[in-house]
């Protein structure tokens, strides 16, 4: 779903999608000063208007900028309260990676990937487990989830990105998952508006189950939630200490 943003500049109205944008003026969506051969999607001033127009479109691409920025972040979980970054973290991951998790917790670990320098400790960041957050750093962040045990989990999404997601009890040490809690095969669909969106996308329960003792220490088990953007290649997590 394209966002659509309407900006308000002195009775003129900018309408911008991701695809494209056009500027309405009263009396000016048809005539000679529209370019009748692109459908009304560009407007070409007059001369004795231009540079109020380019003065107001500078204003607007500053604006359209911070826009931008806003809608860049994705999704994180919020309660219980997941993993968080810390100086272990910051020597795993090395600065590049470090400063684009710490600088959006809700954007996609692609992100920092990119940004990843000689200070990346492949071995002790994990990136894609757990966003390269740290027990060390979460020490104080350890819950007791005794078998049976029911989990309110909420979820911030920013923006929703058509993919698929999951919920699951993950072996930190084998980075592998030992129990799935909850799954959605299609998870932040876009093209479904807000009055749409499934309230168990970002507010639902988990039973913790009887995990046979693997979970009897901190550091040996985490509760996970993992989204998947399919259309955009995005990976959002979100790691929850725990043990039993």
């Amino acid at each position: 779903m394209h966002a659509v943003v309407f900006v308000f500049f002195q009775s003129r109205i900018y309408e911008v999608s991701a695809m494209k944008y056009r500027y309405v003026d009263e009396g000016l969506t048809s005539g000679p000063a529209v370019n009748q051969a692109d459908n009304g999607w560009a407007y070409k001033p007059s001369p004795g208007r231009f540079h109020s127009s380019r003065r107001e479109m500078y204003q607007f691409l500053a604006l359209l900028a911070c826009l931008i920025v806003q809608v860049a972040a994705h999704g994180a979980v919020s309660t219980p309260t997941p993993r968080a970054l810390g100086s272990a973290a910051l020597g795993a991951c090395g600065t590049g990676a470090y400063n684009v998790l710490n600088s959006d917790k809700y954007a996609p670990i692609e992100n920092a990937a990119k940004k990843v320098d000689a200070n990346y400790d492949e071995a002790a960041c994990h990136l894609f487990f757990c966003r390269g957050a740290q027990l060390e750093d979460n020490l104080s962040n350890t819950r007791v989830y005794k078998p049976g045990t029911v989990v309110p989990f909420s979820v911030d999404i920013e923006a929703h990105h058509t993919g698929y997601a999951n919920v699951s009890v993950v072996d930190l040490a084998a980075q592998l998952p030992i129990a799935r809690l909850f799954t959605w095969p299609v998870y932040a669909n876009d093209s479904l508006g807000p009055s749409q969106w499934p309230k168990n996308e970002t507010s639902f329960n988990v039973t913790v189950p009887d995990l046979g003792g693997r979970c009897a220490s901190a550091g040996a088990c985490a509760i996970q939630w993992w989204w998947y953007g399919t259309q955009v290649k995005q990976t959002y997590e979100s790691c929850v200490d725990f043990t039993q």
